[in-house]
Order: structure tokens, then sequence, then C-alpha cells
């Protein structure tokens, strides 16, 4: 054994003739063209709040929000919660306990449960999970945090409007 061992041998006579047909018949296959990113278009948050704020009255008429809350409370304790310490805050403010203003209140804060379960979700299919981009790990909680919040409200919309999405619609969900 000697350094010519390491050398290719070349093929066996009549074998190179095949090769080269082989070669020849076989379709050349053709680079894909670079994917293109396609780039989000950026949420129009103030446009998508609006929906969410007024979108459920001008469907279920006025006073859905108090009828759904109504079912929130007494069916969900992370709802009744969030929203004891939300209508504190308010009243400290100096907003004034009526049945509108409590109404405003309402589809105010049914509007930020839903923003904010939205930016959730957002940030959950981002690299890293929400808790890299600036959500506590109580507000991530499935059971205690803004998804039971989201939860509790749309099972309180299902018993008593018979939706499925208090937020229904294509302004709901774009993920």
């Amino acid at each position: 054994a000697g350094a010519d061992d390491d050398e290719e041998l070349p093929p066996p006579p009549g074998q190179l003739e095949e090769l080269a047909q082989a070669a020849a018949e076989e379709p050349v296959e053709e680079e894909a063209p670079p994917e293109e990113v396609v780039e989000e278009e950026p949420v129009d948050w103030e446009a998508l709040r609006e929906v969410w704020r007024h979108g459920p009255s001008e469907r279920h008429g006025v006073g859905v929000h108090r009828r759904v809350h109504t079912k929130a409370r007494q069916t969900g304790r992370n709802y009744m919660l969030a929203w004891q310490a939300r209508r504190r805050k308010l009243w400290e403010q100096g907003a004034a306990p009526s049945p509108e203003a409590e109404e405003e209140a309402l589809r105010v804060f049914h509007a930020e449960i839903a923003e904010r379960a939205w930016r959730l979700r957002e940030a959950a299919a981002r690299f890293g999970g929400p808790l890299e981009h600036g959500w506590t790990a109580e507000e991530c909680d499935p059971t205690t945090g803004v998804p039971a919040l989201e939860v509790e409200l749309n099972k309180a919309a299902r018993a008593e409007l018979s939706i499925e999405d208090f937020f229904e619609g294509p302004a709901a969900r774009r993920q």
C-alpha cells in the first residue's frame, strides 16, 4: 500500500458515457427566489380602541357592557377584583358614580382588557416571549393574569349574549 492508494480510480470503461447521459437527462434545479420579507402593517391602536369601545354597543345595544359586566362579576373572581381596583381608582380621580359614567367606565375597562390581551399575544409571538418584552409573570399567568380576564369576559359574553368573543370581528383578533 503506497501513496497511490488515496487517489480516486476512473470509472470502468463504458460507465463514463452512462454517467454523462444520466446527468444530461436530469432536470436542472433552479434556485428558489429569495423569500420576500413581508412587513406587518403597524397597528392603529387608536382606531382599534374605538372599535373595541363602541363595537359591542353597536352590535348588541346600549347597556351591553353592564349586562356582560354583571355576569362576569358573578362568575369571574379575577374580573371582579380587577374591576374593583379600576373603579376605586376612577372614583378617587373624581369620576361621578352615575349609571352613564359607569357604562362608559365599563366600556373603557373592557376595551383595555382586549388591548392588553392582544398586546400580550403579540409579545408572546416575539422571540423571547412576553417576559422578555416587559410583561410580568403575574400578567402572563393564564389563571389569574390578563389571559384569565379575557377568558372571563368572553365567558360572560357567551352566557349573556350567546357569542364566542365579546369583541367579535376582524378587529378583535388579527393574530
